[in-house]
């Protein structure tokens, strides 16, 4: 089959190079514009774009593939079959919908109809779930509304983060997208449609939301910090007993502690154990391990280098800066 691929992020690459060694023929690859990163602003290509252009593939970078007509007589007058987005970016119009001789369908990191939208899988962790998957969609104009072609289901790990899960949904895309290619090749696709009243949404992240509310559960503060990996991260402001000074904190890695283990000082951010397993840190229902953080500026470190190289203390406490 012909084949147009739209996609941005690393997510989407194993998707691509999947494809790309199959026995259909990617025509065309659709992903973001370059866009400047770091302090430098120096212009960086979407990892797509990169494993795209290693192959030869024709590529289009259009800021609005709404508004871009030539783009859109392009991938048209490629006569693809299937247009697949993977993490594409931009909710695309009814005129691009009806660019390939079959249908656009779209992978979306979770199980439809829960957690529509931009942040499926940090959402998820955040929010405590057991479980998520890939769904496979006919794309609407709606966000993330389309029947449903094809889902798969796997569990969360208790201490799994959501660069680590997005890997892995990544892999269960690849092999369901061969499945539901294979339906569209032999005219036997069947829809499902969602369930309206289902409906969750998963919001973009903001940069703001990873601060630390000590207050609250043990699981809660553990789910934001492996939902908000590999950005914005999670933080929170430490400081010592017997200063005024807050130093932020970025928290990679948490762990929940174990029951038998003590929490001698209750207020929820103080640290009550330091050792080999990092620094145990009060929440309002007992408390969490701290193993990988990084401070503002710094390299990151395992918290048995940072509790030497800070002089951290039994005592010392975690807080929201104000």
């Amino acid at each position: 089959m012909e084949l147009i691929f739209m996609g941005t992020p690393s997510f989407a690459v194993p998707i691509l190079s999947s494809l790309i060694k199959s026995r259909h023929n990617v025509v065309a690859v659709v992903t973001q514009p370059d866009r400047p990163k770091g302090r430098s602003s120096k212009l960086v290509q979407s990892p797509v774009k990169v494993l795209a252009a290693e192959n030869n593939l024709e590529i289009f970078q259009p800021e609005n593939i709404n508004k871009d007509d030539r783009v859109i007589s392009s991938l048209k007058n490629s006569r693809a079959d299937l247009v697949i987005t993977a993490a594409f970016g931009q909710i695309v119009s009814r005129q691009v919908l009806s660019i390939p001789k079959k249908e656009c369908i779209n992978i979306h990191t979770s199980l439809l109809p829960k957690y529509r939208g931009a942040a499926p899988i940090n959402r998820a962790i955040i929010n405590g779930e057991s479980e998520t998957g890939v769904s496979i969609i006919n794309m609407t104009e709606a966000l993330d509304a389309g029947d449903i072609i094809a889902s798969d289901t796997t569990r969360i790990s208790p201490d799994e983060n959501a660069e680590e899960l997005e890997e892995r949904l990544a892999g269960i895309a690849v092999e369901l997208l061969q499945k539901v290619i294979d339906s569209f090749e032999k005219n036997s696709v069947k829809y499902r449609c969602q369930d309206e009243g289902f409906v969750t949404y998963a919001s973009k992240l903001e940069k703001g939301e990873g601060a630390i509310d000590w207050n609250g559960s043990s699981e809660s503060i553990h789910n934001l910090i492996r939902g908000l990996i590999p950005w914005p991260c999670a933080c929170s402001f430490l400081q010592k007993r017997e200063s005024d000074t807050k130093k932020r904190i970025i928290i990679k890695k948490s762990f929940l502690k174990c029951t038998d283990e003590i929490i001698v000082d209750k207020r929820p951010g103080t640290i009550n154990k330091t050792g080999e397993k990092g620094m145990l840190v009060s929440t309002c229902n007992g408390g969490i391990w701290i193993n990988v953080l990084q401070p503002e500026g710094k390299r990151v470190m395992d918290a048995k280098d940072f509790i030497n190289g800070y002089n951290i203390e039994v005592g010392d406490t975690f807080t929201i800066k104000t």
